[in-house]
């Protein structure tokens, strides 16, 4: 009799721990086609040092460790997406665009793009992100203070093609700018007098 009240508090005790320490989903933001927010655990009070996890659902799929604030999302109008990224791991990213017709999702290797850590901030903090379109190429931008990184991603290869950081003295012009094509090494080119962000 002793063994099965034992089993059963040794029972009752791990399904305590597992439910405690399993993550759940907090929703923070709802739409028609994005249920969005952020992944809590009970064992994250001890993790005082760990950023905070967010999710993005769309369509049928899940995706964790979105980068950026609410809603984890930015609207590209001219293609009818939203585009949204994710943090594998540090310095490594990929870069979503979905479809807000079909739910499909084109997933790009951002590798160690900056963008999408600013999504949901407002202009005129210091930080913000926006996306620039022309025919097949989308431009995603961040822009910090001083600094503004662009990266072009190529929508028939589904890749980023080319990367930009342009830095910019306090009067708003540039001072230097480090560039890479193809995700290969970065090549810094020097300023170009005269040019400014104005």
């Amino acid at each position: 009799m002793k063994v099965m009240w034992l089993s059963i508090f040794v029972c009752l005790i791990v399904a305590f721990v597992a439910f405690a320490v399993a993550p759940r989903k907090i929703i923070t933001y709802r739409d028609n086609n994005v249920i969005a927010g952020k992944i809590e655990s009970a064992l994250a009070v001890f993790a005082v040092h760990a950023s905070e996890e967010h999710y993005l659902t769309f369509g049928e799929s899940t995706f964790r460790r979105v980068r950026g604030l609410k809603p984890y999302f930015m609207e590209v109008p001219q293609l009818d997406s939203i585009v949204f990224v994710t943090e594998e791991r540090p310095h490594h990213v990929t870069i979503y665009i979905g479809d807000l017709q079909t739910k499909a999702v084109m997933s790009i290797n951002g590798d160690d793009c900056n963008f999408g850590a600013h999504i949901g901030w407002v202009r005129g903090q210091g930080f913000y992100d926006y996306v620039e379109l022309s025919s097949n190429v989308v431009t995603l931008v961040t822009q910090a203070f001083k600094r503004k990184e662009t990266s072009t991603v190529d929508l028939r290869a589904k890749r980023v093609v080319r990367q930009d950081i342009f830095f910019y003295d306090a009067n708003g012009f540039l001072v230097s700018h480090k560039m890479r094509v193809n995700q290969e090494d970065w090549v810094e080119d020097g300023a170009q007098s005269g040019a400014s962000t104005k």
